[in-house]
């Protein structure tokens, strides 16, 4: 039922009450505008949505999203997979691949844990770093001679 047609249904009831009642309904705050997050890149959780928002400003808002593994990421709808490359969203900045997130979606972020380099040793930092496969390291005859970038910071 939309605010307009329950204006209007009140309006009836309170017309035995009032000589031509002005109703006027606005909605304040929607309680079932929930999105699933599971997968383990960070903690399952239900999260209940204040309002409208994009899938990038939710990836925003998240703590630890820098350990999810953005290249097999999903956003699954009615059960089924919407297609949407997380990877370029959230690091490449392709904001024009940003979508609004609708209740009950489901985000599946799996870890990054496997696609991680542990440096360790005599080094001045030792860290692990985070890398992205791409068609550029696929085999070992492409591109031998390439090097992989220093890996970029998430954009929040």
């Amino acid at each position: 039922m939309t605010p307009k047609q329950l204006s209007d249904e009140l309006a009836v009831v309170l017309d035995a009450y009032v000589k031509k009642p002005i109703v006027t309904v606005a909605v304040t705050s929607i309680t079932n505008n929930q999105v699933y997050i599971s997968g383990g890149g960070v903690p399952s959780t239900v999260i209940n949505l204040a309002g409208r928002t994009t899938l990038f400003k939710f990836l925003c808002s998240l703590p630890g999203v820098d350990n999810v593994d953005l290249i097999n990421a999903y956003l699954l709808r009615n059960g089924k997979k919407l297609a949407v490359d997380f990877h370029a969203l959230f690091v490449n900045l392709e904001i024009e691949k940003d979508v609004d997130l609708q209740p009950d979606d489901i985000l599946y972020l799996p870890t990054n844990e496997k696609n991680k380099i542990y440096v360790v040793g005599a080094v001045n930092s030792p860290r692990p770093w985070s890398i992205v496969i791409s068609s550029r390291f696929s085999t070992p005859s492409s591109n031998a001679a390439a090097s992989p970038s220093t890996p970029s910071k998430v954009p929040c």
